[in-house]
């Protein structure tokens, strides 16, 4: 399991994420994704665990329960969208944070690349 306390820790290090696997949010953090925390757990370290259903009706590995978590997306996904981004806009970076989050927005509201 990895942790990182901030979305920007998390953009910086998108290559290395254990691939496959899940990203999650931590929903006590605070309201912006900028801000939040976030665990990533490889596919193994998933399978290895028992998942929890919330009362969203989300599965949660329940190692992850005691930080009250939501499931924020695959990190195939995660990289996917970045990478469209960088590819698509050759003057940003991993540390345009706020275009890298308007794109991951973009993608969960229309399932789409916004570049």
């Amino acid at each position: 399991m990895e942790y990182f306390n901030s979305f920007r820790k998390l953009v910086e290090n998108f290559e290395s994420l254990p691939y496959p696997g899940r990203i999650y949010l931590g929903k006590k953090s605070c309201d912006s994704t900028q801000e939040s925390e976030y665990w990533v757990l490889s596919s193994d370290e998933i399978i290895n665990q028992d998942m929890i259903k919330t009362q969203a009706g989300m599965l949660i590995p329940e190692e992850l329960m005691k930080f009250d978590v939501s499931d924020y997306m695959s990190v195939g996904t995660f990289q996917d969208i970045i990478y469209n981004a960088l590819e698509n806009n050759p003057e940003i970076s991993v540390s345009d944070t706020k275009v890298i989050s308007d794109a991951i927005d973009y993608y969960l509201e229309y399932d789409d690349f916004k570049y």
